[in-house]
């Protein structure tokens, strides 16, 4: 069963553009305990919003530690009695108008050194007006669901022949109707070299059925014709009815050949005919 968190904490953003460019919140924490909280406690979280510290509420310092970590302690040491609230008010930097805006991550390390994950505050949702403009000029309404189903009404699945077979798109390719198949049994021939490819393509192998015995995968290195020069990620990829024969200019061409040949193979194994090379991708030729 999980253990009850000894600190209840809550976060609201009570409005944006109190001043310029800020805005102002409350922090509620409560000792859910049963026996008090040494003196010396300190409470710390992450936030990307600086929090402007001489508007924190008298009694509390909230300092910046590094990057988006601040730390919380009371100004007068003393014990966090047993069901003690405290109500923090500060003002911080720019707007807070979604979650994504809020402190999270609080921990609470005690007076003896001993740190205790709290976990992310309660947060009171955003829904008046104050909470959800980032200023008193702001005419950007708030995303929400309701607004992004409306942005994506618009959408709609591209179809292959207009979004191609591979990504990224290769220099050059060509493929016809026919197919072969592939399958966990299929018989791989590879240089030394290429050892952890090799290996890489066993893995997408391993994942289909057995049946293409008759079709021998072959990995290599050597020359790429893309063209325009050979870098080094370049490659060529032919797919015949008994053999695939990738070759990469290196092995990371290799790799990247590998790439598309995974995005080609169907479920039951079965591949295109044909070939691809680029210098990402590759050249596809009909066979």
């Amino acid at each position: 069963m999980p253990t009850r968190s000894p600190v209840s904490i809550e976060w609201e953003c009570l409005a944006n553009g109190v001043r310029e460019n800020t805005f102002a919140a409350r922090l509620a924490l409560r000792n859910e305990g049963e026996a008090p909280i040494a003196a010396g406690w300190q409470l710390y979280f992450n936030t990307c919003r600086k929090v402007l510290a001489d508007t924190v509420s008298p009694a509390f310092l909230i300092e910046h530690v590094n990057g988006d970590l601040f730390r919380l302690t009371l100004r007068e040491r003393a014990p966090w009695q047993a069901g003690e609230e405290f109500d923090i008010r500060y003002e911080a930097r720019f707007w807070a108008i979604s979650i994504t805006d809020a402190p999270l991550g609080f921990y609470l390390v005690t007076g003896e050194g001993e740190a205790i994950d709290l976990g992310d505050p309660h947060i009171v949702p955003f829904t008046r007006a104050a909470q959800r403009a980032r200023h008193s000029e702001d005419r950007v309404p708030t995303n929400d669901a309701a607004r992004r189903f409306d942005d994506n009404a618009g959408l709609r699945l591209l179809p292959i022949e207009e979004v191609g077979r591979i990504t990224p798109q290769p220099l050059a390719s060509r493929f016809t109707d026919a197919s072969c198949r592939i399958g966990s049994d299929s018989p791989l021939l590879h240089e030394a070299a290429l050892a952890g490819e090799a290996a890489f393509l066993r893995t997408l192998l391993a994942g289909l059925a057995p049946g293409g015995a008759g079709v021998r995968i072959t990995l290599e290195t050597g020359p790429v014709d893309v063209g325009q020069g050979v870098p080094e990620e370049a490659y060529r990829l032919d797919i015949a009815l008994d053999q695939i024969r990738l070759r990469g200019a290196s092995a990371h061409g290799v790799f990247n050949g590998l790439q598309t040949l995974r995005q080609l193979i169907e479920a039951d194994g079965s591949v295109p005919l044909g070939g691809r090379s680029s210098t990402h991708r590759a050249l596809a030729t009909a066979a």
